[in-house]
């Protein structure tokens, strides 16, 4: 897969786990449900479960964060005049400062795992980030952001599951390359707050 930048997986350094992280997964009540479904005669397979589904969580959170940052952009009530491609046509883009602001992301990736070929319980993650931005400035073009720059970005969040932290980040910077180019560009919102649709349970950004 093909990234802009840094993914949720990088800035959680979920690569990283420690066997702490495993141990803490297997007191979770949501595991204790899991191991569960399993004949009793499954030596060994509560640490190797956890390890197995705490390794799945680098491959789930494979998700630009930059994807995260246009999700909010694009719905900002300051830029809808700029959704009408003929106001910023190619040939005259539009350059936007925004000022210090703040996005807040929700994720819930999940998966249904297998052991011994057989079936069990969804394992899902709960997933926040905060990113806090300063000197953005964004080039919309044709009704679309095509390009952002980003003065800085510090990034906090967890990552948890069943009520218990899997992985926490406190204020890390989150480096960015010097010009981030989204390709055709990512079309504008026309919709108002009411109408947007908050049907996708997997993620939800907020920007304040």
């Amino acid at each position: 897969m093909k990234t802009k930048g840094p993914t949720l997986s990088t800035f959680f350094a979920t690569d990283r786990h420690t066997a702490k992280q495993v141990k803490a997964a297997q007191t979770t009540p949501a595991f204790a449900k899991m191991k569960d479904q399993l004949a009793k005669s499954e030596n060994g397979m509560s640490g190797k479960m956890a390890g197995m589904m705490i390794d799945r969580i680098s491959d789930l959170l494979q998700v630009d964060i930059a994807d995260i940052l246009t999700n909010a952009w694009c719905t900002v009530q300051e830029l809808v005049k700029y959704s009408d491609p003929q106001s910023n046509p190619k040939d005259n883009p539009a350059f936007v400062h925004l000022s210090e602001h703040k996005i807040t992301s929700i994720h819930h990736p999940q998966f249904k795992p297998t052991w011994n070929g057989k079936s069990l319980a969804t394992i899902r993650f709960d997933v926040y980030i905060e990113l806090d931005l300063k000197g953005v400035i964004l080039t919309i073009s044709n009704g679309r952001i095509v390009e952002a720059t980003i003065g800085s970005c510090l990034g906090s969040g967890s990552i948890g599951y069943s009520g218990l932290s899997l992985f926490e980040k406190q204020s890390k910077n989150i480096p960015f390359p010097t010009k981030i180019s989204f390709g055709k560009g990512i079309p504008l919102s026309t919709r108002s707050e009411n109408e947007k649709d908050h049907s996708i349970e997997t993620e939800k950004t907020e920007m304040v």
